[in-house]
């Protein structure tokens, strides 16, 4: 399934940073939230939700590549998504280093 991602070389870095963006980000947000008293609620819910709000969409549109013949198209519609993934986490993280 992530056969599309590993096979282009640019698809396959942006999604790493993406990651690591990611989870340095429910990092610092765990460390910021274990300092108080413990919601584990609030925990899972900052552990999970990213998977599904970042990570998730960018694997959909690797998998639209199929259907745009060209790829070109939803290559760059990934390297945005993948960009402002990335400015939002860092923004985030920013945040809570703040904190």
């Amino acid at each position: 399934m992530l056969a599309i991602i590993h096979s282009h070389v640019g698809l396959l870095y942006s999604m790493r940073i993406v990651l690591i963006a990611v989870a340095l980000t429910v990092i610092a947000n765990l460390i910021t939230q274990l300092r108080g008293s413990i919601n584990w609620t609030a925990v899972a819910e900052s552990v999970t939700r990213p998977i599904l709000v970042d990570i998730l969409p960018l694997i959909l549109l690797s998998w639209l590549t199929a259907l745009d013949p060209t790829g070109v198209l939803i290559r760059i519609w990934y390297y945005v998504a993948a960009a402002v993934i990335l400015i939002r986490s860092i923004v985030t993280l920013v945040n809570y280093l703040r904190k």
